[in-house]
């Protein structure tokens, strides 16, 4: 199974189109959002993939409580405020917008993956078994191209993307 990890939208639909487009080319079922969606709005652009979306919460999501609420109306839609674990395909991630939170989730050697944003800038590292992963940001605010990340879990390999 492979999935989609993005991070660090801050609204910027546009970019989020061009990025969902070339997700959805790839036969994904699965996108992992790792906060600072900003919106509805913007939320409603990946609720509409009808892909199942994961989404943790980032520092600067202006309309929580509705995104929170938005799971009770799309099936395809699980919210996690501050973090949150996920089973998929037979391997457990942890999820977080915080790095410090995922450095602290990664230690603890019970995570396959630990998935987390807020930095803006696409990383990874192996800690012990577990992979802890930054796909970067859609928005381009710091750099200027949109990152994201394709992972493999059956094989455990990722790929950082660049929009193109």
């Amino acid at each position: 199974m492979q999935i989609a990890v993005i991070s660090d939208i801050h609204d910027r639909k546009d970019r989020l189109e061009k990025v969902l487009s070339q997700i959805t080319s790839c036969s994904i079922n699965t996108i992992i959002c790792l906060g600072d969606v900003a919106t509805m709005d913007t939320l409603q652009l990946l609720l509409a993939t009808n892909l199942d979306i994961f989404l943790t919460f980032g520092n600067a999501e202006r309309e929580p409580d509705a995104m929170f609420q938005a799971q009770n109306e799309y099936k395809n839609l699980t919210v996690f405020k501050d973090m949150g674990e996920i089973k998929l395909d037979g391997k457990l991630i942890g999820i977080t917008h915080f790095p410090k939170r995922a450095k602290n989730m990664a230690d603890l050697g019970s995570y396959d993956f630990v998935f987390y944003g807020h930095s803006h800038t696409p990383w990874a590292k192996k800690i012990g078994n577990t992979i802890l992963l930054n796909p970067g940001e859609i928005a381009a605010f710091y750099g200027p191209q949109s990152t994201y990340a394709l992972v493999d879990l059956k094989t455990s390999r990722y790929e950082l993307k660049v929009l193109v």
